[in-house]
């Protein structure tokens, strides 16, 4: 099989894993990469700015820009290895599964064991799944323990953070099982329909995602409670009715537990539609600050980017219908003889479907970002436009810089591929430049 047929059929196939994969839309967060820095920077690496910078005359942008530490550009330079890495051993331990005869072992063992398709599927699914995450294991624990704790990013004891890459391991099984039965169980019994069940049964599979994963899935992981009354409150809930959000639901994660990065977000759809702050941000933000950031998630929350991202995936799943109908029984007879695929029905084609997602998945990443960064700039614009205080915002986002050792200004193609919001220095001058349209304006009138 030649390797463009090869990439054709990977591409094809990534549609089969987004009916069994389906997963959480991303929540939006407020920081572009997740780190923060648990003691001072020295003098000389200061910010030019302190919380009396609205007194600086609003065209000296450079006043604003955070002066980045070596620890910075150390911690995000490796952060960015250590995606595409993780990244390309995805993919290498899905094509060793397949390649090393694994995938066509553990299905006959599993036949064996029993006739049963959910049988075969409860021996198969896990051990496979097993595999992936012992292969990410590695990078996964430099990455997200080692360096953090290294940087002092973050206190959490070994055995909890390992804890916690159990209990998703676990969720991941036990949320795609069934869908996988569902995927093979009308592949068995609806041959030519089967397309149509998978795409009418995905719709809602998708709001239901959504819908669960602020009430069901984030409480596996930590603790969320209503924001308490305060002045801080009494503030937010002003900002919320200014926003048309009186009932906004505030919640406070104890996201501390596990890092000291500044942190908010987004999630949910519907009666589950929240904003989750994490208690870190509250703690080390000063007001105004915390108001910035708060009114860039409502932001979100107004212009209904988590129902656009549902309507898009749906859009997609509809574009894709024609591929599954006429292409993809045909992409598969063509796979590579040794992994002994006899056909669509053959549960030895999980891998190969999770490979084509990996693959698909981190070439589709600049597109995804992309359209990511534009979302974004949108809740900064509708943020700045509900505070009205573009330095507050200019200070958060350079206390994102140097709180979580975020890179203020990457390379254009660091950005173009890895970036989900744009360079907090593109950020900056955004907020400093509407500062300085609302001055001009006002020095008119």
């Amino acid at each position: 099989m030649s390797h463009r047929s090869f990439r054709t059929a990977a591409c094809i196939l990534l549609l089969l894993y987004i009916f069994c994969n389906l997963k959480c839309l991303p929540a939006y967060s407020q920081s572009p990469s997740a780190t923060s820095q648990a003691t001072p920077l020295p003098s000389s690496q200061m910010l030019a700015v302190t919380s009396s910078t609205a007194s600086v005359p609003a065209t000296s942008l450079q006043a604003f820009m955070p002066r980045v530490s070596p620890a910075t550009l150390r911690y995000s330079h490796i952060k960015y290895v250590v995606y595409f890495l993780q990244s390309g051993f995805e993919i290498l331990a899905a094509y060793l599964f397949l390649q090393l005869g694994l995938a066509k072992a553990l299905r006959t063992r599993a036949e064996r064991n029993t006739g049963s398709l959910f049988g075969q599927l409860l021996i198969f699914v896990p051990v496979f799944y097993v595999f992936i995450f012992l292969a990410r294991l590695p990078l996964n624990f430099y990455s997200s323990f080692w360096l953090e704790h290294s940087m002092h990013l973050s206190d959490q004891p070994f055995w909890s953070w390992f804890e916690e890459r159990l209990k998703f391991l676990a969720l991941n099984i036990a949320t795609e099982l069934p869908l996988w039965l569902l995927l093979f169980f009308s592949l068995k019994r609806l041959p030519k329909a089967w397309p149509y069940l998978i795409f009418g049964v995905s719709l809602p599979l998708i709001v239901l995602a959504v819908f669960a994963a602020p009430i069901v899935f984030d409480p596996v992981f930590n603790d969320f409670t209503l924001m308490p009354k305060s002045l801080l409150r009494d503030h937010i809930n002003a900002l919320a009715t200014k926003a048309g959000l009186s009932d906004a639901a505030i919640y406070i994660s104890n996201h501390s537990k596990q890092s000291k990065k500044i942190n908010a977000y987004v999630t949910g759809i519907g009666a589950s539609a929240r904003i989750v702050l994490w208690d870190t941000t509250v703690q080390k933000l000063p007001e105004d600050e915390v108001l910035a950031i708060l009114a860039h998630e409502l932001g979100h929350h107004v212009l209904s980017h988590i129902n656009c991202g549902c309507v898009i995936a749906a859009l997609f799943s509809l574009c894709m219908l024609p591929f599954n109908l006429y292409c993809t029984p045909a992409l598969v007879r063509r796979l590579p003889r040794a992994w002994q695929i006899h056909d669509l029905t053959d549960i030895a084609l999980i891998p190969v479907v999770v490979l084509a997602s990996f693959t698909v998945s981190f070439l589709g990443d600049p597109i995804i970002n992309s359209y990511s960064r534009r979302i974004e700039h949108e809740a900064d614009a509708y943020g700045l436009e509900l505070t009205g205080n573009g330095p507050a915002m200019a200070r958060l986002f350079v206390a994102l810089s140097e709180q979580n050792l975020s890179e203020p200004d990457p390379s254009k193609f660091i950005e173009f591929w890895y970036f989900s919001h744009p360079s907090l220095k593109e950020r900056i001058q955004f907020a400093l430049s509407k500062r300085i349209d609302g001055a001009s304006s006002n020095s008119k009138n």
